[in-house]
């Protein structure tokens, strides 16, 4: 099974406070064996906190974790799917949800399994 990870999922994993962390990380090994798959978007999120404090120790981790995934492109078939789908579930706060391109991307994905 493909499995595609957020960004957000990826920095509780490795970077959140240690109860979410734990719990994250739990439920992540119940997908050990999954191809884990990740967008170029996801890796410049994750590396955002450690490249603005210049933590070479997370830095190392997210890319350490990187290396385990496979990486899709974001083509502009999968932005056009993420935009409909922001705009057909926008959040009440901004408007637009980015997790639709999360959504998008495993579609694309899953269809070409």
């Amino acid at each position: 099974m493909r499995l595609y990870l957020d960004s957000c999922v990826l920095i509780y994993a490795l970077d959140g406070a240690e109860q979410l962390r734990r719990h994250t990380l739990q439920r992540l090994e119940g997908y050990a064996d999954s191809d884990w798959v990740i967008s170029d978007l996801v890796r410049m999120e994750c590396l955002v906190g450690p490249l603005r404090t210049a933590d070479q120790i997370r830095l190392l981790a997210f890319r350490s974790f990187f290396s385990n995934c496979s990486v899709v492109p974001l083509h502009s078939e999968v932005m056009e799917r993420a935009g409909g789908a922001a705009g057909r579930h926008p959040t009440a706060d901004s408007g637009c949800d980015p997790s639709g391109c999360c959504l998008a991307l495993g579609l694309r994905c899953a269809a070409h399994q």
